[in-house]
């Protein structure tokens, strides 16, 4: 998972490929070691439906009626300064300026029926527990969270940053959906459950840092319900 600065998020100007070579990036979820050594009985979540020892995030969906489990895949977001709309606003009153990092695409291409869908979160990969070890000095304390997204122009956005354009702390901005989360099969995966059955609309589970001025840049994101209707 890739975190990035609010600041450079303002700025607009440098691309999320260039933050890579700065900022250490995951290795891609892989099998466990530890799964060979553990009862995948245990790690059944529906009938004749179970958790595979691959693969980072999972959706149950249709649970109701006809479950099924999805691998969701990973998205990479991009930074989006918001520079016309900013200096519109600007023109008028002295406000904080805007900036967002967005998911290209006005919808995801994975769509699910359920209105309470169970999301599980692998924990076990080797690569991933090690950076984030406390014997890390790099690390950066960060949770999981499950957030509704905005389609606007195109875009979805993940999260916004506003700050005064002369100086001034960035502050993160999102809209977290209250959810549930619980360590299952020995904590070798996260169980994440909204409290609230989801409206139709654009999601995403992603693991935010604590600290309000980074945001990662990778999500996980589906959508519920149809696929919306294109503007007239």
């Amino acid at each position: 998972m890739l975190f990035v600065c609010a600041a450079i998020v303002a700025a607009a100007a440098v691309s999320i490929a260039s933050q890579n070579a700065q900022i250490p990036r995951s290795a891609p979820a892989g099998p466990s070691a530890l799964s060979s050594t553990f009862d995948p009985a245990t790690l059944q979540i529906a009938p004749g439906i179970s958790l595979p020892p691959y693969g980072a995030v999972w959706i149950l969906d249709g649970a109701e009626t006809k479950p099924r489990l999805i691998r969701i895949p990973v998205t990479s977001a991009v930074a989006n300064g918001h520079g016309g709309e900013n200096l519109a606003r600007n023109q008028v009153l002295l406000m904080k300026d805007l900036s967002s990092l967005d998911l290209l695409g006005a919808a995801s291409g994975l769509r699910t029926t359920s209105r309470t869908p169970a999301i599980f979160i692998r924990q076990t990969d080797p690569a991933e527990a090690a950076r984030r070890s406390p014997a890390n000095p790099n690390v950066l304390e960060s949770h999981y969270v499950l957030l509704r997204m905005r389609a606007q122009k195109g875009r979805r956005v993940l999260c916004t940053f506003s700050y005064w354009k002369f100086g001034g702390r960035h502050t993160r901005h999102e809209d977290d959906v209250e959810a549930s989360s619980e360590e299952i099969a020995g904590g070798r995966w996260l169980k994440m459950t909204a409290k609230q059955p989801l409206p139709d609309g654009e999601y995403a589970v992603v693991r935010m840092p604590d600290d309000k001025t980074q945001a990662a840049t990778e999500a996980y994101d589906f959508g519920v319900g149809p696929w919306p209707s294109p503007n007239p």
